[in-house]
């Protein structure tokens, strides 16, 4: 989502840019007949060039000794317009690159601010996809902001829970629906399942306000359940209720449709899943990344 973000800002920098009218020189530089531009008294060859240099040429800002990200957050105020305590800037495993996170996405910037490179890095040895690693981290740890009061959770009474995993759901779903009634089934697996509110219709409409219903009702489950069956429940509304909350959250890391998985890794995997598919590659991505 941000990769669209990102160019979406960096082509209306551009065309801003190229929209500025540049005012005419003072004094027109006079050309001999051979059409080379006639130097200043004294100015030498280098000079003349380096004077010629267009904005876009001359060097980037350097890195200062105190903050050697300076350069870095300095072009992304001046590109993508950002909020500097939202943004983090690590060092990369590629030499003098920088790892920037924002929101979900992460991008990547040479240290003196001049590039910025938007995809995904691999170690050509393992064939890790670095990059979504450190979004899984990233997106992991936005969704364990959300308070536990918050969400919706399912979860086994019997079992000890082993997993956790988080679903952005919505109640006109169909999708969502055939994933809730499998629910029970990852519970006696020892997977907990906490829904996150992700009404795909726009705030006013009745999908929104039967979300806002289910999260106001005294009994959230049964009025879940009953919304995802196509039985008609209680219209509420309450104060603080996180349904618009967690729908900007859904979005931020990444989530575009329902049902939309958070594994306990933090990565995100769209869609239906059988519950016994889905129980075999959550304990496969958790023995691989050595969560829970």
């Amino acid at each position: 989502m941000y990769k669209f973000l990102f160019l979406a800002l960096l082509s209306g920098y551009m065309l801003n840019c190229n929209a500025t009218e540049t005012p005419p020189p003072a004094e027109a530089p006079k050309v001999q007949e051979s059409g080379a531009t006639v130097l200043k008294p004294g100015q030498p060859p280098a000079a003349q060039a380096e004077s010629e240099k267009s904005p876009t040429e001359k060097v980037a800002v350097e890195p200062t000794k105190t903050d050697p990200t300076a350069a870095v957050k300095e072009a992304l105020q001046k590109l993508l317009r950002v909020e500097l305590d939202k943004v983090t800037i690590k060092p990369s495993v590629i030499s003098n690159i920088y790892e920037v996170s924002l929101g979900g996405e992460v991008i990547y910037m040479t240290a003196d601010g001049r590039y910025m490179v938007i995809g995904d890095v691999r170690d050509a040895k393992t064939g890790e996809n670095l990059t979504e690693k450190k979004r899984s981290e990233v997106r992991l740890a936005a969704i364990k902001g959300v308070k536990e009061q918050d969400s919706i959770v399912f979860k086994s009474k019997d079992k000890e829970t082993k997993h956790v995993l988080y679903v952005f759901t919505d109640v006109e779903c169909p999708y969502c629906a055939k994933f809730h009634q499998e629910v029970a089934k990852l519970n006696e697996a020892g997977i907990e399942v906490r829904y996150l509110a992700f009404p795909r219709s726009p705030e006013g409409s009745e999908d929104f306000n039967k979300m806002i219903s289910v999260w106001c009702a005294k009994d959230r489950h049964q009025a879940l359940t009953d919304a995802k069956a196509g039985k008609n429940i209680e219209k509420l509304t309450c104060d603080n209720n996180p349904v618009k909350q967690e729908l900007e959250l859904g979005r931020t890391v990444g989530v575009t449709g329902t049902p939309a998985l958070i594994l306990p890794t933090g990565e995100l995997l769209p869609g239906y899943v059988p519950a016994e598919r889905l129980v075999a590659y959550i304990e496969e991505a958790v023995k691989k990344n050595g969560k829970n």
